[in-house]
């Protein structure tokens, strides 16, 4: 007998613990179920009390929902103007390293281009060097006088230099001595 009411007991005890429980878990306490049960109208009167400041925490929690979603929704759209700058960036990088290399061939092609056109200067004044070198002294030093000085100069590099002396002796002092401080300067 004495362990059928153990047994009874731990069933009422079990059975309370498990309507607590579900009480607690569902937001009621046991005084809400034990106002519930016995006073009705105080029940009543809790529930609107209870419902009153949940409406008043309510808005409050709504509003902060709301603002909490809409800065979402702003670091998505921040997060997704990055994103589309981040790609135009690859692409701007991209661009300028192709236009970089662009610009060092063309830079390569002038280079070249100068280089020619230096070996193709520097054959024509050897053409009118050997032109010069067959001339009388005389006559080549009255054609010099008319070139410009750096040119003549230039020419008179590309002379022998026996040759070189006979046509500055035969022209005008002044002449000459522009024609060899040009030379002298001359890399």
């Amino acid at each position: 007998m004495a362990k059928l009411i153990l047994f009874a007991c731990v069933g009422v005890i079990s059975f309370a613990a498990t309507v607590a429980a579900v009480l607690m878990r569902s937001g009621y306490t046991i005084q809400d179920a034990v106002l519930a049960i016995t006073d009705r109208e105080g029940y009543a009167r809790a529930q609107a009390e209870r419902g009153e400041a949940q409406e008043a925490a309510g808005p409050a929690l709504n509003t902060l929902a709301r603002q909490l979603n809409q800065r979402e929704k702003d670091l998505d759209a921040r997060r997704i103007a990055l994103d589309e700058r981040e790609k135009q960036l690859v692409q701007r990088e991209s661009d300028l390293d192709r236009m970089r290399a662009e610009l060092q061939a063309l830079h390569d092609s002038i280079n070249q281009s100068y280089d020619a056109a230096s070996e193709n200067r520097q054959a024509q004044l050897k053409t009118i060097a050997i032109t010069i070198e067959g001339m009388d002294a005389e006559n080549a030093a009255r054609t010099l006088e008319t070139m410009p000085t750096n040119e003549a100069a230039e020419i008179l590099l590309n002379v022998k230099d026996k040759t070189r002396g006979n046509i500055l002796d035969a022209m005008a002092t002044e002449t000459a001595a522009r024609v060899l401080k040009e030379m002298r300067d001359r890399p």
